[in-house]
């Protein structure tokens, strides 16, 4: 593996790790990931990932909410085939 492709694979447990918690983890995790340079891949199974969580109701508080909302909207644009259509939850999301 590249040093590229292990620092997509960090992004990725960070995210998931951090997905749904309640503490400073998000914001950093957010900030951190929206500056490295990643692949397309690894940008899409974030954007998954993220996707996941919001039909599941499990991005966290509003704050955390809107920061992992903000970090899918980077990377769909960042992206070279943006993923522009959000994932249809198959159950109500919860608030």
């Amino acid at each position: 593996m590249s040093a590229r492709s292990d620092l997509g694979t960090l992004a990725i447990c960070a995210v998931r790790y951090a997905l749904g918690r309640q503490s400073y983890m998000p914001s950093l995790i957010c900030r951190i990931v929206r500056g490295l340079p990643l692949d397309g891949q690894d940008m899409g199974t974030i954007i998954h990932d993220i996707d996941e969580a919001r039909c599941s109701g499990a991005l966290g508080a509003d704050c955390s909410r809107r920061q992992w909302l903000e970090l899918r909207r980077v990377l769909d644009e960042r992206s070279s085939t943006p993923v522009t259509a959000r994932k249809r939850c198959r159950r109500a999301v919860k608030k």
